[in-house]
């Protein structure tokens, strides 16, 4: 099998104007006056680290997700690493125990697996969504207990997780949901994806995200012992909130390590903007299936075909599938419009070293993804840009 290439798998930054055309970034984060007057009023305060801004984000996300315990980092990756940190450690989970990923997501929360202790393997895709279906995973879980980590990609809900979560219950297996994609996706009957009864769900704020705090990341569970366990590991340990020791004269400096944590908290700063964006939710996602259903329209038109079920997700990515990716980017680029790749082939990277997947699925869906620009700060002007660059392709 071969290795993943070493070069970006996407458009760079394109700057100016292509053949007197302007150009279409494939991202920008959307900040509105609102979320500026939230930052601001963070640093009018002084008090720009973890503190109450946190907490009232970790409130709202936890209230919007029918979840107990809420614990916001300063990413998604940090997330699951402190979850799995806890597994090997409190949660009393032995070195070398198996974790299951999707095949085709970013590396972070693999590679925080294998840095914890744990035997990473990957599960096959199903080429036409992107994701890696239920009976995969469960066809890869071992028979001693192993760790689960399904994901939805591109932000649509995934098939099967009531029947993921039984099988994790009977076999002593975990489920550790990654919803980096799933900010605001729902399942057919309504629940929020990440409300069901997984130790947990963890969550990105990065700023191509539906919700981007700037950064950050948040754990959600019902699991009191890891919510408090997380909540003083994100701060080296520290077990007591140590913002307190510079706001009354009254307070104690001291404080004490019972465990020996790791760095990791949020500020204040993407507590406030997560939380201003999380009120805009579902006006964000409104415009953003809007988008998606222009782009729907052009690929019907144009013998293009999107992931299965997109219309089911929140829009976060819009993922052309079995694509001749290296001439449609030169054609969108030429037309002035940037796009992106998720992901290059992670089972396929040197830093697994010796080590080989046979997944014919996420080969065949790595070959020919593509990415398109969505984001809710899109004007008519560069959508209809984009629509012309996909119709006017003869590849």
């Amino acid at each position: 099998m071969r290795r993943a290439r070493h070069d970006r798998l996407a458009c760079g930054p394109l700057t100016g104007q292509v053949s007197g055309m302007s150009t279409v970034p494939f991202h920008l984060p959307h900040f509105t006056d609102a979320d500026r007057d939230a930052a601001v009023a963070v640093m009018d305060t002084r008090f720009t680290t973890m503190g109450t801004h946190v907490a009232a984000f970790e409130e709202a996300f936890a209230a919007r997700h029918g979840r107990a315990h809420a614990v916001m980092v300063n990413s998604c990756t940090n997330g699951h690493m402190l979850v799995l940190r806890y597994l090997r450690g409190p949660g009393g989970w032995d070195e070398g125990a198996r974790a299951v990923f999707p095949a085709m997501t970013f590396a972070g929360p693999s590679f925080q697996a294998a840095h914890a202790g744990f035997d990473v393997t990957f599960a096959d895709t199903d080429p036409a969504t992107g994701s890696t279906p239920v009976d995969a995973l469960i066809e890869a879980a071992g028979t001693a207990p192993t760790i689960l980590a399904p994901l939805g990609y591109g932000g649509i809900p995934l098939d099967g997780m009531d029947r993921l979560i039984r099988f994790a219950e009977e076999h002593g297996h975990v489920v550790i949901e990654d919803c980096a994609h799933a900010t605001g996706a729902s399942y057919a009957d309504g629940r929020a994806v990440g409300s069901l009864s997984t130790l947990a769900s963890i969550w990105s704020f990065y700023p191509t995200k539906v919700v981007n705090a700037t950064e950050g990341g948040m754990i959600l569970t019902d699991d009191a012992d890891l919510a408090a366990w997380c909540r003083s590991a994100r701060l080296h340990g520290v077990n007591k909130p140590v913002g307190d020791r510079y706001r009354s004269l009254k307070t104690d400096w001291a404080y004490a390590l019972p465990i020996m944590g790791h760095k990791c908290n949020p500020t204040n700063i993407q507590g406030a903007v997560g939380l201003s964006q999380l009120g805009r939710l579902d006006t964000t996602l409104a415009r953003l299936a809007g988008i998606a259903g222009r782009y729907r329209e052009v690929l019907a038109q144009a013998g293009m075909h999107t992931l299965d079920g997109s219309e089911r997700g929140n829009q976060h990515l819009f993922v052309l599938r079995d694509t001749p990716r290296a001439a449609l980017m030169e054609h969108l680029k030429n037309h002035g419009v940037q796009c992106s790749v998720h992901y290059p082939p992670l089972w396929q990277m040197e830093a697994w070293g010796d080590r080989r997947w046979d997944l014919p699925g996420a080969e065949r869906f790595a070959e020919g993804c593509l990415s398109l620009p969505i984001y809710a700060d899109l004007t008519e002007a560069q959508i209809a840009q984009v629509c012309d660059g996909l119709l006017s392709f003869d590849g």
